[in-house]
């Protein structure tokens, strides 16, 4: 900004003087003072052009945290969404497998009731069709042991002449408590299969090939017992 003096001398070396160098010097003072507007609208507007560059800014940046918040709320959403069809499948497939098993059991028994009742629709003058059932006490848990009573059923079911596909049939009606369970858990074809009944039973009852050792080596002749009946008893153990 010049000063009214420097203006003064500045009109006089023009050759300026009287009105003419008044006239000057006013001229010279309004387009200084609007430069001077001109500067501070200028600055004015550049300051408001940062604040409102800074307003956005700082709306973009809100903007951006609202989107990540929904970002994060949805990725949770989405992963109990996920975790809850997971528990879904595992309950259909749990409530899958419990309705097969049920079925297996239902087709087991419709199985066994038609084998029965072919048993007793036979008139074909086999020996096995004479009986509707053994003669045989059921087995005992508490009385009876399993070994034994296998091999004396074996033994009454060829006297009979029974057929072996008839064999398990007629176990299943003599067995109750712990070996009538491992009976109704097998699947229909092992519990309509004689060896494979039997093979459950045993391994139930820990008469596998490994208890049958031990028991062989902890056997003593029983109270009453002959030394053949010892030796056919033992022998059955192999």
């Amino acid at each position: 900004m010049s000063s009214l003096k420097d203006l003064v001398e500045l009109g006089k070396q023009f050759g300026y003087d009287g009105e003419t160098l008044r006239k000057f010097v006013q001229e010279e003072q309004a387009q200084e003072r609007d430069q001077r507007v001109k500067e501070r609208e200028k600055i004015a507007l550049e300051q408001q052009a940062e604040r409102e560059k800074t307003e956005l800014q700082i709306a973009f940046e809100r903007e951006k945290l609202v989107l990540e918040r929904e970002k994060m709320v949805f990725k949770e959403k989405q992963i109990e969404l996920e975790k809850q069809a997971s528990r879904e499948k595992i309950e259909l497939e749990k409530q899958s497998k419990l309705e097969a098993i049920e079925l297996e059991n239902i087709n087991m028994e419709k199985e066994y009731k038609r084998k029965c009742e072919l048993l007793e629709a036979k008139k074909d003058g086999q020996q096995d069709t004479k009986f509707k059932g053994p003669k045989l006490p059921p087995f005992d848990d508490n009385e009876d042991n399993l070994d034994s009573y296998l091999h004396r059923f074996e033994r009454y079911a060829t006297i009979q002449k029974w057929q072996r596909d008839n064999w398990s049939l007629h176990l299943s009606a003599l067995l109750k408590g712990k070996a009538l369970n491992v009976y109704s858990r097998l699947p229909v074809n092992d519990a309509l299969n004689y060896d494979a009944l039997k093979e459950a039973l045993l391994k139930r009852y820990q008469l596998t090939e490994q208890g049958f050792r031990k028991k062989f080596k902890t056997s003593k002749p029983e109270k009453g017992e002959t030394f053949a009946q010892f030796i056919c008893r033992t022998g059955n153990y192999f």
